[in-house]
């Protein structure tokens, strides 16, 4: 066999592996290739208006609420604890310092429920506003991934803790109102990558 006979036959070997593999994405997928998971999907106005519900059970217990929150980022990610050193080095320490409950109270309990609020009356103007959110997250290190993590820690620890005061359709508007907002969240922190 000749030089250019191995090369003939090493290029038609590959290009039967290349067909073969897309006959199996084919068989796995149609002919559509496998997408990026889907984007939240726009709350409705029933989505907004079953968060705003439940949420009154959230702050009438703002304390509880966000130190569960934090007490099961913590456990997952106990390296997020350098983002709240200034209210102690460990998990235990912060979450025992009231100056920190009162962050949660303000900065993170509230905060969520403005933003809930300002989706009812402009969606637009939410998600600008937890963009600019995100950003001001910026000087402080947190990047999308931190957003990223707690979303769904967020979204668990809140229908748990609620058990049966949230239905099953106020769990279901529960993920997407909060996954909108931690979208923009994520978004807005996009520059932290130099941190």
């Amino acid at each position: 066999m000749t030089g250019r006979q191995i090369l003939s036959l090493r290029s038609l070997l590959g290009r039967s592996k290349l067909i073969n593999n897309l006959n199996s994405t084919q068989r796995l997928y149609g002919d559509c290739p496998p997408k990026d998971p889907p984007c939240p999907k726009e709350p409705s106005a029933e989505d907004v208006s079953n968060v705003k519900q439940a949420w009154c059970e959230v702050s009438r217990n703002k304390g509880c609420y966000g130190k569960a929150i934090f007490t099961e980022v913590f456990k997952k990610h106990p390296d997020y604890t350098t983002l709240f050193a200034k209210f102690g080095r460990c998990p235990t320490d912060i979450l025992k310092n009231e100056k920190f409950i009162e962050h949660l109270k303000k900065n993170v309990i509230d905060t969520m429920g403005n933003l809930i609020n300002k989706m009812d009356e402009d969606m637009c103007e939410a998600k600008t506003m937890a963009e600019e959110i995100g950003k001001k997250h910026v000087k402080l290190c947190v990047k999308p991934k931190h957003f990223e993590n707690t979303e769904k820690i967020f979204i668990d620890v809140l229908k748990k803790q609620m058990g049966d005061k949230l239905s099953c359709e106020g769990g279901k508007s529960m993920d997407t109102v909060i996954k909108v907002i931690f979208k923009s969240l994520k978004k807005g922190a996009a520059g932290c990558d130099s941190c």
